[in-house]
């Protein structure tokens, strides 16, 4: 072989080596556009959650992960969330065609998600968390990168909560949480049964003026047993199941009981409860175990079990019975 082929074979071999790095870098399936999940080993300290200028900021203390700087943090939310960050992986490539149905046309705004460790990052992706994959999700390295769809190994179900934007799901799910020796008065009304509804006073409170008109046969004891059942009374689960339409709608409706609590803070808690209905063989029914509730009006719908709030729906009768 002359000095002009070697040269010519020569530069074709650079040429193509030069190609090959070139797609290893930028290339759509380069590692920089695939790897999602924290290098192996990292321990993650603070996460960043951020869509449309709105931010969920979660650190890691000594005493534990908080919120947004204030709460404290659910743990079995934040425990989710750093074992997807750690093993999250690739199911599969997202075609232009879905991206367009399903991201584009429906007009989702992304979630971008940032980890730390200290102060270096050691993640960053956006997702586009969605109702038409299993996994909930449609993720990007970057805005222009290649779509993928991403899972949990080993966990064949939904991770799109991992990167929710609702504050109150990273908090702990109590709907009261109260020493009673700070609760002024209770009261329960029933909107389709107002026979049944009551309010009482706190035996020990030194605020009179809360106490109901007539309280002959009140039994203190029944009283003080009462308000200690709002030392915890949590909830199930955020309904992120239902559209939003039919949440708004059931908000509006009249509920079935509203209980309320005065606060020797001045502040004052009112849950809200509605019937829940589920499908069962294809008809819509009632759910005998579950409620719908909603606490001092917010705008989200949770699930309640009947088992954690049946102590606090009580009747006016229940504080008339001697011991």
């Amino acid at each position: 072989m002359n000095g002009r082929s070697v040269l010519i074979v020569t530069v074709v071999l650079l040429t193509l080596a030069g190609g090959i790095m070139l797609v290893n870098r930028k290339g759509s399936f380069s590692k920089r556009n695939t790897r999602f999940a924290v290098p192996f080993g990292t321990e993650i300290s603070r996460v960043l959650l951020k869509q449309a200028g709105e931010e969920i900021l979660l650190i890691k203390t000594d005493t534990g992960w908080i919120v947004n700087g204030t709460d404290g943090a659910r743990n079995s939310a934040v425990d989710f969330l750093l074992q997807t960050l750690a093993h999250i992986a690739i199911k599969s490539p997202v075609s232009d065609e879905i991206v367009k149905r399903e991201i584009t046309e429906a007009g989702l705004i992304p979630v971008r998600i940032v980890a730390f460790s200290g102060k270096r990052r050691v993640a960053s992706f956006i997702v586009y968390r969605t109702a038409g994959n299993p996994y909930g999700n449609i993720a990007r390295k970057s805005d222009r990168s290649k779509p993928f769809i991403l899972y949990l190994p080993g966990y064949e179900a939904s991770i799109g909560n991992s990167f929710t934007m609702v504050e109150d799901f990273w908090k702990p799910f109590n709907i009261f949480n109260e020493n009673p020796s700070s609760v002024l008065s209770a009261g329960v009304e029933y909107p389709f049964k107002p026979g049944d509804s009551f309010r009482v006073m706190n035996p020990q409170s030194s605020n009179p003026g809360n106490q109901p008109a007539d309280t002959t046969g009140i039994n203190p004891a029944a009283v003080k047993r009462y308000l200690s059942y709002f030392t915890w009374v949590p909830f199930e689960s955020w309904d992120t199941s239902i559209p939003r339409s039919v949440a708004d709608s059931v908000i509006s409706s009249r509920p079935f009981a509203i209980i309320t609590l005065e606060l020797a803070d001045g502040k004052s808690k009112t849950l809200r409860l509605w019937n829940k209905t589920i499908i069962s063989d294809s008809v819509t029914v009632q759910d005998t175990d579950r409620a719908w509730g909603n606490l001092n009006d917010a705008g989200n719908l949770f699930v309640v079990r009947y088992y954690d709030i049946d102590p606090i729906l009580r009747k006016m009768s229940y504080f008339f019975q001697q011991e």
